[in-house]
């Protein structure tokens, strides 16, 4: 078998499962077969795959087949122009996330002084990694068992220590300068906080079974039940915020699902009625982010 018709034999055997994206998961998982970038697929197609290479490739295929996300397949997701370790102990990053990095870094980047930013439900740290790469806060990691010596830029928090090993050698690998807490919610964090990132469970509990395979089968459950209506969590985070937003100069932004929009800034304007709400839409136009803006209030 030659590398064209494994790219074409692939693609169909995918396609046949039902992937979304059959023809370039085939060339991914193919790449990860021979050790190749995508490009060098292109340029060599007439190449013969030795029958251990042939063997890898079947391999990965009988997994994508089965619905396993090709993230976990690869082992890695890009996010933010950044390649992520991700297991099944955590999230795929996705790419609508990436507006909670873009309003973090716009707040962060107007400050005139330090400021705290409390990533919660970390996760990868795909959100903490990025905004700390974006500043350069690339000298080094600091791993925090507590909070005596909390930095002053970047908090990652999860309540799962599984999730916050994986967060851990993403910031390793990517020099990150962030602190790592096993936490409910931001609950140690005594504040003033001038920034809280938060992309929490939100699904609603009844939707789950109805989820795309990838996701309903193989991504922690835990990472994605947001209770009966999806913001469980968030009614949490914005109780325990009360008493650690900084309300002099300081933003809450919580990724939400497109339909959850409305309610969550309800649930905000309740929480602080002095504060500006507003929602923010990503790149497909539909609602994604609802931010808490304090300014002196």
């Amino acid at each position: 078998m030659n590398v064209e018709k494994a790219r074409r034999d692939g693609a169909e055997q995918l396609n046949r499962a039902g992937v979304e994206s059959p023809r370039l998961d085939a060339d991914l998982l193919l790449c990860k077969a021979l050790g190749w970038e995508r490009s060098t697929l292109f340029a060599h197609p007439e190449r013969i795959l030795t029958s251990e290479e042939e063997a890898a490739f079947r391999q990965l295929l009988a997994r994508r087949t089965q619905r396993e996300p090709l993230g976990y397949i690869l082992g890695v997701k890009e996010f933010y122009g950044l390649n992520f370790f991700v297991t099944p102990n955590v999230l795929i990053p996705r790419p609508e996330t990436e507006l909670l990095v873009d309003i973090s870094l716009d707040f962060l980047r107007r400050q005139n002084h330090p400021a705290l930013m409390a990533d919660v439900g970390a996760g990868s740290g795909a959100i903490a990694v990025s905004v700390a790469v974006s500043l350069g806060l690339t000298v080094g990691l600091v791993y925090l068992n507590s909070l005596h010596e909390i930095s002053r830029r970047i908090v990652a928090l999860d309540s799962s220590l599984d999730a916050l090993h994986v967060a851990k050698r993403n910031a390793s690998f990517h020099k990150a300068r962030i602190d790592l807490v096993a936490a409910d919610l931001i609950a140690p964090i005594a504040g003033p906080i001038q920034l809280i990132a938060a992309n929490l469970p939100y699904i609603p509990t009844r939707q789950i079974p109805l989820l795309q395979p990838e996701i309903r089968l193989y991504e922690p459950k835990s990472a994605l039940d947001g209770g009966e209506d999806g913001l469980d969590h968030y009614r949490r985070l914005l109780a325990q915020a009360r008493s650690r937003i900084d309300t002099e100069n300081g933003l809450i932004a919580m990724e939400m699902g497109a339909d959850q929009g409305e309610k969550l800034a309800s649930l905000a304007r309740d929480s602080f009625p002095n504060a500006e709400i507003a929602i923010h839409r990503d790149l497909a136009g539909l609602d994604r982010v609802v931010t808490v803006r304090f300014e002196g209030i």
